[in-house]
């Protein structure tokens, strides 16, 4: 649960630019935006079962264990609306 805990926290620092990432190339072009999305999301399978693989080792339900990692996600969306506002204030100057 501890090793999980940390890959979780580490996992979710690391999103949080990504999702940057995300709405400033969607500031730029919906195309960019959805082509980054989309490489970002095949980039963040690996990293989902890595945070799930040590909680398979523990006694926790599946549906825990998927809603855990699927809260590593949520500083992604974040770091995308962050970018996304962030970019339009640079469209502005």
């Amino acid at each position: 649960m501890k090793v999980a805990l940390l890959l979780a926290i580490g996992l979710a620092a690391h999103n949080f630019p990504e999702g940057l990432a995300i709405g400033s190339g969607f500031r730029g072009s919906s195309i960019l935006g959805y082509k980054i999305a989309f490489v970002i999301a095949l980039h963040d399978i690996p990293e989902g079962a890595a945070v799930a693989a040590p909680l398979l080792n523990s006694n926790l339900s599946k549906l825990k264990i998927i809603l855990f990692t699927a809260i590593t996600a949520l500083p992604t969306a974040v770091g995308a609306y962050i970018g996304a506002y962030i970019g339009e204030i640079q469209k502005v100057l």
